[in-house]
């Protein structure tokens, strides 16, 4: 038979005798051990996540950067492009007088 007891506001249920105390602890320790196990497990998956997370946030950074610079290199050829075609139809023009 078991006996319900309450201690610190928590109820607790306390068999006759010392098997099923035993048994209970047992069964609790068990239990608590996998939950444990589970939590360091997911901890590390975390920690591998958060690693994981931060190099591609650096690697990302670096693309960016790569981009703009790529973008400025663009803008500078389109430049000299404009500039070289606005000198040979001047140099095509004087020729032609």
């Amino acid at each position: 038979m078991k006996k319900q007891m309450k201690k610190d506001g928590l109820e607790l249920e306390v068999g006759d005798n010392a098997n099923e105390d035993t048994s209970a602890h047992k069964h609790g320790v068990v239990e608590l051990s996998g939950l444990l196990d589970a939590t360091c497990d997911t901890q590390t998956k975390m920690v591998k996540m958060s690693a994981l997370n931060h190099l591609m946030s650096t690697h990302v950074l670096q693309h960016a950067q790569q981009i703009e610079c790529l973008y400025d290199r663009a803008v500078e050829a389109t430049k000299n492009v404009e500039m070289g075609n606005k000198e040979q139809t001047q140099a095509h023009t004087e020729e032609q007088q």
